[in-house]
């Protein structure tokens, strides 16, 4: 009754379960009343806790006053209809719950997200049983969400554009990125303050666990590296310094075409929440690399470049 008035989903109605990994509840299924009884029958001491008779409590505000009120006008047999209700609920969770594991393999990733395509093709009860399996299992949330709270996370899984996140307390938010849902306790991580490298030369990025080594190539690289760890650039158009630090609006780098930065995270599908620890590299006015996406096309190495630079991250720059 708590949790209905509360706005509890399935998993909430149920009520307390019989049975929870290693807790057995005999009595689940027997009154109060019934109790007393027995323990007054059989001579057992009866001893209550205080605290089950102070009304600043909601548990004993609905004993004390909803149930008798509700006994007395409405159904003498309320007690027993909650208790098989609360069975009902059970086994309505339990099948659903049985579904759920059969489902998941399709449903998460080698992560343990979320994919949407497949989680909206579900039918609308199993995907709240679903998302609230997934939170409970995983430790994200201690008791049930309200059903107030599971619509929240419903609606942040129907949306297709954008990232968006809703928080589901303690720090933790729950965030939806392009077709994966997951839970974080980090909804974005910290920017990257400018540093200066020396050319050649290292430099640790804190903020971000990596390090940046650039070197002199002599003569023109054997290959070119795809970008995701290391990259080459034309060093005629760097001078004894390069910079590196996070985005800032207006950034912009030359592609096909002079392009923001930002527009360009957004075609790679870059998460917003991962973009201020990607780094940007540059000297000067101008960005010569956004470490682990893309080189500005100013700075490719061509046949007339004299003086060849490799830039190296430590460890892959994190995109997604």
């Amino acid at each position: 009754m708590m949790r209905f008035i509360r706005g509890a989903s399935v998993e909430g109605l149920r009520g307390i379960p019989l049975e929870s990994g290693r807790t057995i509840r005999p009595l689940w299924a027997v009154t109060r009343d019934e109790i007393a009884a027995y323990a007054d029958k059989e001579g057992i001491p009866f001893v209550e806790d205080s605290s089950n008779r102070e009304d600043k409590y909601l548990r004993n505000r609905i004993r004390h006053h909803l149930f008798p009120e509700i006994s007395r006008e409405y159904q003498p047999a309320i007690a027993g209809h909650q208790r098989r209700y609360a069975r009902y609920f059970t086994e309505i969770h339990d099948f659903l719950s049985r579904a759920c594991r059969e489902v998941a393999p399709g449903i998460l990733d080698e992560r343990g997200w979320i994919r949407l395509g497949p989680f909206r093709k579900l039918h609308p009860a199993l995907r709240r049983v679903f998302l609230e399996r997934f939170l409970l299992n995983g430790g994200w949330i201690a008791a049930p969400l309200s059903f107030e709270q599971l619509e929240k996370v419903l609606a942040l899984a129907s949306r297709s554009t954008g990232t968006q996140r809703y928080a589901i307390g303690k720090g933790r938010w729950i965030i939806r990125e392009y077709d994966r849902l997951f839970v974080t306790d980090a909804p974005a991580l910290p920017p990257i303050r400018t540093v200066m490298c020396p050319v050649p030369g290292s430099v640790n990025l804190a903020e971000i666990g990596n390090c940046l080594t650039v070197e002199v190539v002599k003569g023109s690289p054997r290959s070119y590296p795809d970008g995701r760890r290391e990259a080459c650039i034309d060093g005629d158009r760097i001078g004894s310094r390069l910079w590196i630090r996070s985005f800032r609006p207006g950034d912009r780098i030359v592609t096909a075409g002079e392009i923001k930065v930002k527009k360009l995270f957004i075609d790679r599908k870059i998460p917003a929440r991962l973009r201020p620890a990607i780094p940007l590299v540059g000297a000067g006015e101008e960005i010569a690399w956004v470490g682990g996406v893309e080189v500005n096309h100013r700075f490719h190495v061509t046949e007339k470049t004299r003086r060849v630079l490799r830039l190296r991250f430590s460890r892959p720059v994190r995109t997604a």
